[in-house]
């Protein structure tokens, strides 16, 4: 079972976050393994993947658009990874906790899954509620889309930051979709919700695991310490905790 790390990132962090990632935790991901980072422009010499994107983290749904239209263009490349796991540049991902838990859910059947930390989000009738900005943003295509694709109930996003995994048939549904929306594709400044309603029109089935984690490690140890031997991922990690948290694991 072989996994490609894709590690949403912006030139300005070449010196920061992406170099305490490859100090750190990506040293610890198997041979047969790989990854790359994601920034508005590509770089190979750097393990780049760039589609001439604007930086920022409200363009970043550009960079995923972006891979999944490139996935499609070249799948031959990419035929030896069964998991793709997406995080942030100031994630901290543990790969062998990673690589363990998704042992139990590589499926034998050719059908789409994603794993990540899921939120329920509100429905058409009800829009302009829910967590931190989602009813206020000033460019969003969020609202009239749930006005124009009623659901019965709610529907789901992850949590972008503590990252999440799609295996090689999820991947593929959502570039086709993509190529097949051309440039009318919903999307957000936030790209979680951007991504959630391009897995929402593909009916991808979405597993939430409390294990992949969008805050900082210790930050609510009283109620979620049980977990802390089998977390796959933390976020909003700083220099210190990267090495700190490697340092741990020796």
């Amino acid at each position: 079972m072989n996994i490609l790390y894709i590690i949403l990132s912006g030139l300005a962090f070449k010196d920061t976050r992406n170099t305490w990632a490859e100090k750190t935790w990506l040293t610890n991901i198997d041979n047969d393994d790989d990854y790359v980072f994601l920034e508005g422009v590509g770089d190979k010499s750097r393990k780049v993947l760039g589609f001439n994107t604007p930086e920022g983290h409200f363009t970043s749904y550009l960079k995923l658009h972006g891979f999944y239209i490139h996935y499609n263009q070249f799948k031959e490349q990419y035929k030896d990874y069964d998991w793709f796991f997406f995080a942030d540049s100031d994630s901290y991902v543990f790969p062998n906790k990673a690589k363990a838990f998704l042992k139990k859910y590589t499926l034998t059947s050719d059908a789409p899954l994603f794993i990540g930390r899921l939120n329920i989000l509100p429905n058409a009738e009800n829009g302009k509620t829910g967590p931190g900005t989602f009813g206020g943003e000033s460019k969003t295509e969020i609202i009239p889309y749930l006005q124009n694709h009623p659901r019965r109930g709610p529907w789901y996003c992850h949590s972008g930051g503590s990252g999440w995994v799609m295996n090689r048939k999820a991947v593929e549904k959502v570039g086709d979709y993509l190529i097949e929306r051309g440039d009318k594709f919903p999307w957000s400044q936030h790209y979680d919700l951007a991504h959630a309603l391009w897995l929402n029109d593909c009916d991808i089935p979405m597993m939430h695991s409390r294990l992949f984690r969008p805050e900082t490690n210790n930050k609510y140890k009283e109620f979620c310490d049980y977990l802390d031997d089998e977390v796959i991922t933390y976020h909003y990690m700083a220099e210190q905790d990267f090495y700190n948290l490697f340092e741990e694991q020796k």
